[in-house]
């Protein structure tokens, strides 16, 4: 028997459960296993069967939303089918400890559509990831935003969340695409724009410098690697992005 509603696109969490198998989730709680072997992801259901207190279904992979164990190679195909264009990616070198140094990368991604910003940083040689900010222009921080799990910071122009601090309440949607849901409102009013102080970080963990002028040198050296016509779009009334569009590199 079909199972229904447990999805508009019929896709699903599965994560660890408490007796350490890989279950997920439909909407009403009722868990969801799958026939065939699964780790931690999301995956798109094909021929469920609703039984008493389970559902069985076959469970093919989709690199639909992040989750904390998600691998680099797939973030980056989250990101793609989540409708954001890669900007740059910065390999760098972190010195670990005093006999091990580890190679890692920054992720620059921006959505169009809503003018999301996406920056993440990997750790332990690109096996996991540090942070993973992202950036939600004109979404004021004092309308409920600060009550959102994965809430950073923020101010009336923008919010920042931090996609690594917390987990989601519904994993089914996802968080990137649950941002994406929240920024639709303030897309359709033509105030997700990046305006006045509201700004992004583009420094990795292994630079140094702290001060205002390493921020907009960093800013302007880094953001000229992303297409430069997204850039002036995304950033036409950003005081710091403009300043470090038009500065000398």
């Amino acid at each position: 028997m079909k199972t229904k509603n447990i999805l508009p696109c019929e896709i699903v969490r599965f994560r660890e459960g408490k007796k350490k198998n890989i279950i997920g989730h439909r909407e009403d709680g009722k868990i969801i296993l799958s026939r065939n072997d699964v780790k931690p992801g999301y995956y798109r259901l094909h021929n469920e069967e609703e039984k008493e207190r389970v559902i069985l279904t076959d469970a093919e992979r989709v690199p639909y939303d992040y989750f904390p164990e998600i691998s680099y190679e797939e973030f980056l195909k989250v990101l793609e089918y989540n409708g954001f264009k890669i900007g740059f990616i910065e390999d760098f070198k972190y010195n670990y400890s005093d006999d091990r140094i580890t190679n890692e990368h920054m992720i620059f991604a921006y959505d169009m559509e809503t003018h999301m910003v996406i920056v993440a940083e990997t750790f332990d040689n690109g096996n996991c990831f540090n942070s993973i900010e992202v950036y939600c222009p004109g979404m004021n921080c004092y309308d409920g935003a600060m009550r959102h799990r994965l809430f950073r910071h923020g101010s009336s122009l923008g919010t920042t969340f931090s996609l690594c601090s917390d987990d989601v309440a519904c994993k089914n949607l996802g968080a990137i695409h649950s941002l994406k849901k929240d920024m639709q409102p303030i897309v359709e009013r033509g105030e997700n724009i990046f305006k006045g102080k509201f700004s992004i970080s583009l420094w990795n963990y292994a630079e140094e410098g702290s001060d205002e002028k390493d921020f907009y040198d960093r800013c302007a050296r880094k953001i000229n690697l992303a297409d430069r016509d997204d850039m002036l779009e995304l950033f036409s009334k950003s005081e710091w992005g403009m300043k470090a569009l038009n500065s000398e590199t």
